[in-house]
């Protein structure tokens, strides 16, 4: 009975009408949450499938977002799948995971990886694990860069031509007579 006025207290009325259909709160959360993760009847569970799929195949991180939070919410959306009927095979889901990472030398050597089919990058957990120490290397790299300058960066125009230091252009502050 207090299930039952939870979820009429959640819900507008014309939906509270149709849940009144159900003897009891029990039977009522059964039909909420069947209808909400798409597993009501056939055709609601084939769209939530096509849906999910097409989440999954369109998922893409972008350069220094969060890694790991992108690849989590492409698990949660296999668990899903799972969850309405549609297993996912795991070379599939692999495939999925590293065309979905963003571009860079780390990252494209972590998809020739997995297309040569090696023992290291076989599962989808290894693929995530490899993913998240080279994006954990990219970042490094990037505080490195910043902390210590690059050869690899652009010279700043306002320094270009002037000494680094006040004492002269660079030869150890020896001043020529």
């Amino acid at each position: 009975r207090t299930i039952q006025r939870v979820i009429f207290a959640s819900v507008n009325t014309d939906f509270g009408q149709q849940l009144m259909q159900h003897a009891d709160g029990t039977s009522m959360w059964t039909y909420l949450c069947n209808r909400f993760d798409g597993t009501v009847n056939d055709q609601t569970r084939a769209l939530t499938k096509r849906r999910l799929y097409a989440e999954l195949e369109a998922a893409r991180c972008k350069p220094n977002s969060d890694l790991e939070g992108h690849l989590n919410s492409m698990i949660r959306l296999r668990t899903r799948l799972q969850a309405v009927g549609m297993a996912l095979d795991d070379t599939v889901f692999s495939g999925m995971l590293v065309s979905s990472l963003p571009a860079g030398d780390r990252f494209d050597r972590l998809r020739g990886l997995v297309e040569s089919g090696l023992d290291c990058v076989d599962t989808p957990e290894k693929i995530v694990e490899m993913a998240i120490t080279y994006d954990k290397a990219n970042k490094a790299d990037q505080l490195l860069s910043r902390a210590f300058g690059s050869s690899e960066r652009a010279p700043n125009p306002n320094q270009q031509g002037k000494p680094r230091n006040g004492n002269g252009g660079g030869n150890g502050g020896y001043k020529r007579p």
